[in-house]
């Protein structure tokens, strides 16, 4: 009897195992398949001409990641003529402009990848004679300072997204340029209150395909972050920095999406 008992268990757990099965094959063929864009063709769609201003090792790395990549869009470089003759020759950009309006005339995406100090000083003319609808993003480690500037510029249709790659090397030009300069490395991005979702995916999907990973915070956090760092406390600066980026958002096992530290 005991026999018998066990034997009908089992058949009842094999025919319930069946039954799951089969509602599983159905739920799955129920279910719709959605196909998300090609993140170089949207970016190519979004990003049609992009300016770099400063072509340095930051700059000069942006645009050769860029090309890497095989970016079908336009990249025009801004700097003294003896680096964009470099960074020419180098791959890095498709065109020379050592006058700043001719750099960003028609560009959709501007990145200023120049010292705070030169961010400071070009940052209102870009915004200014940037195309309406232009994302203007930098490179600088001090975030505040330009996103209180940025407040001030009025006379733009542009949207300022200040950012800050967390990656970089003892050497400096574009001689020392790298497409893998940015590779698993944190790319922090600073939005103020007014800049729209889409710019900030758009700019997330941009840092994503350069190779690093994009968190979000304000430019208050982000430079409290940096001062912990800069000043000697490089643990509590990694652990803050760590926390933050536990918090990434994760979408479909590639973290795409920034968060806002609070």
């Amino acid at each position: 009897d005991n026999w018998v008992s066990g034997y009908g268990s089992v058949r009842r757990r094999k025919e319930e195992d069946a039954r799951t099965l089969a509602r599983q094959d159905q739920i799955a063929e129920e279910l719709e398949t959605l196909t998300l864009p090609d993140p170089l063709v949207q970016m190519e769609a979004e990003f049609k001409r992009t300016a770099i201003i400063g072509v340095g090792l930051v700059g000069g790395s942006i645009g050769l990641r860029m090309k890497q990549m095989e970016y079908g869009g336009y990249i025009v470089g801004h700097d003294r003529i003896e680096i964009l003759d470099e960074a020419l020759a180098k791959g890095a950009i498709d065109e020379c402009a050592e006058d700043l309006s001719q750099a960003i005339l028609n560009a959709d995406l501007i990145v200023l990848a120049t010292p705070v100090d030169v961010t400071l000083r070009l940052l209102p003319m870009v915004l200014t004679q940037a195309k309406p609808g232009a994302i203007v993003t930098d490179t600088a480690p001090s975030k505040r300072e330009l996103a209180d500037l940025a407040r001030t510029i009025t006379d733009t249709k542009a949207v300022y997204v200040g950012g800050h790659p967390l990656s970089g090397s003892n050497r400096r030009g574009i001689a020392n340029a790298d497409a893998n300069l940015f590779d698993s490395a944190y790319w922090i991005l600073t939005p103020t209150e007014t800049a729209p979702p889409t710019v900030r995916e758009s700019l997330a999907w941009w840092v994503r395909m350069l190779g690093s990973f994009p968190l979000g915070t304000t430019p208050e956090r982000h430079d409290q972050m940096v001062a912990m760092t800069t000043h000697g406390r490089s643990g509590v600066g990694r652990w803050v920095l760590g926390s933050v980026a536990d918090r990434v958002v994760h979408h479909s096992g590639d973290p795409v999406l920034m968060v806002r530290a609070q």
